[in-house]
């Protein structure tokens, strides 16, 4: 079997969690001996994320930034298509799952959609999505060959489009595996010394609620003086108003910008930090909480994370997405920094047992081993 991942981008720095939930998926299939190759558009100059080496990689060039448009390739597209058993289609609102679904369509090569939490129209551009869903976006859900979600809540999501939720198949994010972490070097890097901190690390994004936590800081910093803030991402147009916001005094001078930061600084940065805090206002399933997992680091995360098992395993603590309660977590969090290190050793344990790779390839196999020998007999 050969499977096509297409994705519309490898840029670590601007393509959030569906890059690395990509490339490991693939990494993951391959494992399991079955041959991947992704499809992704590519803009000049940009990053791409490493770890491609074995993994056959087809790089659209393409213009527009944040909705990026294909402008050439799309006969190479098609054939990789054709050669493909099953096309799946990570994301959503992306001009190139446009191309591959007509190319599929041609070829009547099966494919199956992974939106990761993208069906919803919500945030920027809502009417930009909703004529991108009345041209193409409900007819690519609706004729896929499967439906992925993260979770059970986003199953849900596809009712929307008129698929019913128990048709669809749930394959969670997995836990990555990272390099280890130099937490001293990174301290010494944000001058941070031995202080205990928390940890922002995504898109300084609306959806990522930075400024929630940033709020909920403010709040509490005066019951918790030892204690820092750093925010790591990418800014997404938030961190100019975060940094006012933060203003000079002493609450203040506690919070750090350190901007995007590669998969070795992340490392870096979990390895160092006290708690990872992900106060997202909305995600199918946070791939930040994982990497916490991976980093044997206690989470604080909102409901809307898509990981209630940070609570009940013991890593950590689920609370709603507002500053008040992101306020109450902190200040329960810095109570022990002892405890923080069990809670992030539990939190560890019980992601390698529900969320490891080799599980996860597995579902995606059993769905992809369904769907072959049908999409052979209509070939045929």
């Amino acid at each position: 079997m050969r499977v096509l991942l297409v994705n519309m981008t490898l840029d670590p720095v601007t393509g959030g969690g569906t890059v690395p939930r990509t490339v490991q998926s693939a990494r993951a299939l391959i494992d399991c001996g079955i041959g991947c190759g992704i499809a992704t558009t590519v803009e000049a100059g940009e990053p791409v994320v490493g770890g491609l080496d074995d993994i056959d990689v087809l790089r659209l060039p393409a213009v527009g930034g944040r909705f990026r448009v294909p402008i050439a390739g799309f006969t190479a597209l098609r054939r990789v298509v054709e050669q493909a058993d099953i096309v799946l289609l990570v994301n959503h609102w992306t001009p190139i799952n446009v191309a591959a679904y007509r190319a599929a369509r041609r070829t009547r090569t099966p494919y199956v959609v992974s939106p990761a939490g993208a069906l919803p129209i919500v945030g920027r551009s809502r009417l930009a999505k909703r004529i991108y869903n009345a041209a193409y976006g409900g007819r690519i859900v609706r004729q896929a060959a499967g439906h992925i979600a993260i979770t059970a809540d986003e199953a849900r999501q596809f009712e929307a489009y008129g698929v019913p939720a128990d048709s669809v198949t749930v394959v969670p994010n997995g836990m990555p595996v990272l390099p280890p972490g130099d937490a001293d070097a990174f301290r010494a890097r944000h001058r941070l010394g031995a202080a205990p901190f928390a940890l922002f690390l995504g898109r300084l994004a609306y959806i990522k609620g930075p400024d929630l936590l940033l709020r909920a800081f403010m709040r509490v910093a005066a019951a918790m003086p030892d204690w820092h803030l750093v925010f790591a991402g990418h800014d997404d147009s938030m961190e100019a108003g975060l940094r006012r916001a933060a203003g000079r005094d002493e609450a203040g001078r506690r919070m750090h910008f350190v901007g995007h930061l590669d998969v070795g600084a992340r490392s870096d940065a979990l390895a160092a930090c006290d708690l990872v805090v992900v106060p997202s206002r909305l995600e199918a399933m946070s791939f930040v909480v994982l990497e916490a997992a991976a980093m044997a680091r206690p989470v604080i995360a909102t409901r809307t994370c898509g990981v209630p098992d940070v609570a009940s395993s013991g890593g950590g603590w689920v609370v709603d997405a507002d500053d008040e309660s992101l306020a109450r977590g902190l200040r329960t969090a810095a109570v022990d920094r002892a405890a923080l290190r069990a809670m992030g050793a539990a939190w560890k344990h019980h992601a390698a047992a529900r969320y490891g790779w080799p599980a996860i390839a597995a579902r995606y196999q059993a769905l992809f081993t369904g769907i072959v020998p049908r999409a052979d007999r209509a070939r045929h």
